[in-house]
């Protein structure tokens, strides 16, 4: 590799950058195809949505299982202390961050 390149690892691709141009390697024939900038930006937004649509999944099925838990042990709280906490007010909040009515 010449002083201008410099190699490494973008959007789940091997990738070169060589003088301004990107290269991304090509199945196991140790070929690589050019690439534009808008590929290269294309292909990392992509990879970074892909990113956030699990993460998003994840922290809803956490906060499905929340709202579960929270519903489970409430039953062992007397109806004074559920009405005094507003535990039907919580419930309704976290259901609303869910995008769900009761």
């Amino acid at each position: 590799m010449r002083g201008d390149c410099r190699a490494g690892s973008f959007g789940g691709d091997d990738m070169k950058i060589e003088a301004g141009k990107y290269y991304r390697t090509r199945g196991g024939d140790g070929g690589a195809e050019e690439m534009t900038a808008h590929e290269v930006t294309y292909d990392a937004l992509q990879k970074r949505i892909a990113e956030l649509q699990a993460e998003n999944a994840r922290l809803r099925d956490a906060l499905r299982l929340a709202i579960e838990a929270v519903e489970f042990w409430a039953a062992y709280a007397s109806p004074y202390f559920q009405d005094k906490h507003d535990l039907a007010g919580d419930l309704q909040k976290l259901r609303a961050a869910l995008g769900e009515k009761e």
